[in-house]
């Protein structure tokens, strides 16, 4: 069978190059590495960027999903639990909606058989998965059933059961509860949720051990129906909100419900990084665009040596377009075979990107390990290597083709000496990778000292010597009276441990990103937010915390005591009394509270904020509710070393509370600079490439001017040039090259500026010592890439090259 006549061409022009190539591997080979390196980093942060930012939700038809959510009228952060009631009544009566459903997670003591450890749960209704249309990779997700029933998550199944396709029928306890475990949910499904996912769901309806009765609360989500807009469905949820029972509207204090689209999910992540991953976007953006110069300075380069050959063709009859053509089919088959190595790098760089990612603070409480199917088999990412595939070839051959496609037939055939025009070409595609190189040698040393600058804060707190513990004794049911009760042994017994300086609990754990918020006023005054947490007396000592003014926490300083004693600190001061002597000062509506000590400001969420407003109170006794609490405990020694001990002491009171979270407030802080660290490391990783690829490039632009010049540096040298002069006339080649490079950098980052200040800390994005560092650093690349073509250039023979011409 024949083939069409526009394919035969076209494989007549792929054997062509193929032919070319065999005769340069080298030139192949480089071009190849170089575009898989490109278009690899490219991808991988496209991959991260798809799985929090793009990538819809995995369920059916997530375009009409929504969420109610509780706006409130302060800056407080929406919240999405309701009531029971409201989510029946919708149910029953919104018409603009259908498959209303809902969902609430907590934590409980999972037992798959190997004692019992901390999971999160999620409390779903029955028709949960048949709203969100999700299908069982294993037995069944039907909990419309009286009897105690699981569906483990996909990630839930790799933790504890390692994927082992027996797991149905297997009995799990949760606090105690035993439930049997009927099927598996597919992988990459987190509910509504992008970030993360429990372990297993069950029943609303059969819970009630594990979420208590007092907390019926729901996570209400629902699908608009066709046709319906989200306003007219907005006005009905508010009319149904309104027809609650006015206590139960006050309940949600001054608030109002709000319909929003859950076509991506919730995300922790999105909120926290999205400026951050568009950063690296474009950095790897800037990144491609290079690596396209660079092997389009490959491709020109290769283009003038062929100079002549091209012009016999023509003159022979060959069309400007096929010339044209073939520039494309040479830029093509080096950027297929690199787009595969890159993609293959991608597939490999993953899992490691994965396994790199800490866990996160998601709740005030504890830490979350993250749920991201980061995929390279996705749809989106499969089609962003094409789209980089084919944008490589076509940016790489534009110059080239151009370039073939306007030379003068008979002055190709004649000329002896070097084409200026290809000179000025290949010289400002060097000069585009300079100016980008420019742009991320100056973000990556922001990034740099912002990295610095966060680790160099004064904390307000020693966090040396320091392990971190967080227990829940809710998880296994402990009354007021429990729990205090093992507050207070577990601190006495801790504190005899060998190596223990200082133990003391905290409601709220510091530096996890989210703290406790309650209003507080001088009596007669407005009240105002502060931020709050609960202390044992020996909390200021555990954590080195200053006290500036009067003292620290008593024993008889409890909860019944009247007046409240709170410990606050210079910013709560400020903020509440001005000028006014803090000591004695009275707090509430009828002066509840009294001030007792003054500490110095720390940092509570994260170390970008400004040390916030914080009021301590002895927030634990026999009769406060039996909430977590975080153990911090000062050692001697590495504190590291102090974990295992204090889990046995923690088993050998109650071996059915799990200890979690165990770790040192020092890693924790450094934890909390996670965004900062991925982003200073992936940018300095492409400052680095884009200075080799910027050195390659001008390397490229000097070897080629002495080749062509030869003869005349020769005439030079033969009439006594000196080598100052010799070397002079080489580098004055590429100076506009580098003024030009480094301008247009300069205008590039004032506009890429607006984007990344908002991920600077304690620097200016003019800071002088940075420009001027990185300015200095492409003269030293400059002058580096210049040396061989410099050397090159003296090492001429003035007789030989007069011989040769």
């Amino acid at each position: 069978m024949q083939r069409p006549e526009r394919i035969d061409r076209f494989y007549k022009h792929v054997v062509y190059a193929a032919r070319r190539f065999r005769r340069s591997p080298a030139f192949f080979i480089i071009a190849v590495v170089l575009i898989a390196m490109g278009i690899g980093a490219a991808t991988t942060i496209f991959a991260l960027v798809n799985a929090i930012l793009l990538r819809p939700l995995s369920v059916r038809n997530p375009d009409n999903l929504v969420q109610v959510v509780q706006v409130f009228a302060s800056n407080l952060r929406p919240q999405g639990y309701f009531s029971s009631e409201l989510y029946r009544r919708l149910t029953d009566n919104a018409s603009t909606l259908f498959d209303v459903a809902g969902q609430s997670e907590t934590s409980v003591a999972l037992d798959a058989g190997a004692g019992p450890e901390r999971a999160y749960v999620q409390m779903v209704t029955d028709n949960f998965f048949e709203a969100l249309g999700v299908d069982a990779v294993l037995g069944s997700i039907s909990i419309s059933t009286d009897a105690p029933v699981a569906v483990l998550s996909y990630d839930g199944w790799q933790k504890y059961f390692f994927r082992d396709p027996g797991v149905l029928g297997r009995v799990v306890r949760l606090n105690g509860q035993p439930f049997q475990i009927i099927g598996v949910t597919s992988r990459g499904f987190n509910g509504t949720n992008a970030d993360i996912s429990p372990a297993l769901r069950v029943s609303y309806r059969l819970a009630t051990a594990l979420r208590g009765p007092e907390n019926d609360f729901l996570e209400i989500i629902a699908r608009l129906k066709p046709g319906v807009p989200l306003v007219e469905a907005q006005k009905q949820v508010t009319d149904i909100w309104k027809a609650l029972p006015e206590p139960m509207q006050r309940s949600f204090g001054n608030s109002r419900p709000e319909l929003r689209s859950l076509k991506h999910g919730a995300s922790y992540l999105r909120d926290q990084f999205r400026t951050a991953l568009i950063v690296l976007m474009a950095g790897t953006g800037f990144l491609l665009l290079i690596v396209c110069a660079n092997v389009g300075g490959l491709l020109l380069a290769r283009s003038a040596a062929h100079a002549k050959e091209t012009a016999v063709r023509v003159a022979l009859g060959a069309s400007r377009m096929r010339i044209t053509t073939e520039c494309l089919v040479e830029s093509l088959l080096i950027a297929l075979p690199g787009s595969v190595v890159g993609a293959a790098g991608v597939a490999a760089a993953i899992p490691l990107l994965i396994r790199w990612m800490p866990q996160l603070p998601l709740t005030s409480w504890d830490l979350r390990t993250l749920s991201i199917d980061v995929s390279a088999r996705d749809v989106a990412v499969v089609a962003f290597v094409m789209c980089c595939c084919c944008m490589t070839a076509a940016l790489a051959s534009v110059v080239p083709a151009w370039d073939a496609s306007r030379k003068d037939l008979q002055l190709l055939l004649k000329q002896t000496t070097g084409d200026i025009r290809h000179h000025r070409l290949q010289s400002a595609l060097c000069a585009f990778q300079i100016a980008v190189c420019m742009v991320l040698i100056v973000s990556a040393a922001l990034m740099g000292r912002t990295l610095s600058n966060l680790r160099a804060v004064d904390l307000g707190f020693d966090a040396q010597n320091v392990a971190t513990f967080s227990i829940d004794p809710r998880l296994c049911n402990y009354t007021s009276e429990q729990t205090w009760e093992l507050q207070q042994r577990l601190v006495r017994e801790v504190q005899l441990l060998p190596g223990v300086e200082g133990a003391a609990i905290a409601g709220v754990p510091v530096m996890r990103g989210i703290g406790m918020i309650t209003n507080m006023a001088v009596p007669g005054e407005k009240s105002q937010l502060t931020n709050v947490n609960f202390i044992t007396p020996d909390y200021f000592d555990v954590l080195h915390m200053r006290i500036l003014a009067g003292r620290k926490f008593a024993e008889s300083d409890t909860l019944e005591a009247i007046p409240q004693r709170i410990v606050v600190n210079e910013a709560f001061v400020q903020h509440f009394l001005g000028t006014r002597n803090p000591l004695g000062a009275r707090l509430g509506r009828n002066g509840e509270r009294e001030i007792v000590g003054v500490v110095g400001d720390s940092y509570y969420r994260s170390l970008r904020e400004t040390p916030p407003p914080i009021a301590y109170t002895m927030g634990f006794g026999p009769k406060r509710f039996p909430g977590a609490f975080v153990l911090y405990v000062r050692t001697r020694t590495a504190p590291a070393a102090i974990i295992e001990p204090i889990r046995k002491l923690m088993r050998s009171i109650d071996p059915a509370i799990p200890v979690y979270d165990a770790s040192t407030l020092s890693a924790e802080v450094q934890r909390s600079l996670w965004r900062e660290r991925l982003v200073v490391g992936l940018a300095r990783s492409f400052a680095v490439f884009a200075f080799v690829l910027s050195a390659i490039g001008l390397y490229g632009v000097l070897a080629y001017f002495v080749a062509q010049r030869r003869r005349e540096i020769g005439i030079r040298l033969a009439l006594g040039a000196a080598a100052t002069h010799v070397t002079w006339t080489v580098f004055r080649s590429v100076c506009a090259v580098l003024v030009a490079g480094i301008a247009a950098g300069l205008g590039i980052y004032a506009i890429a500026s607006r984007w990344l200040r908002g991920l600077l800390f304690g620097v200016n994005f003019t800071d002088p010592l940075i420009l001027g560092g990185s300015l200095l650093l492409v003269l030293i690349m400059a002058a580096v890439a210049a040396g061989v073509p410099v050397y090159r250039a003296l090492q001429i023979d003035p007789a030989s090259t007069l011989k040769s011409e």
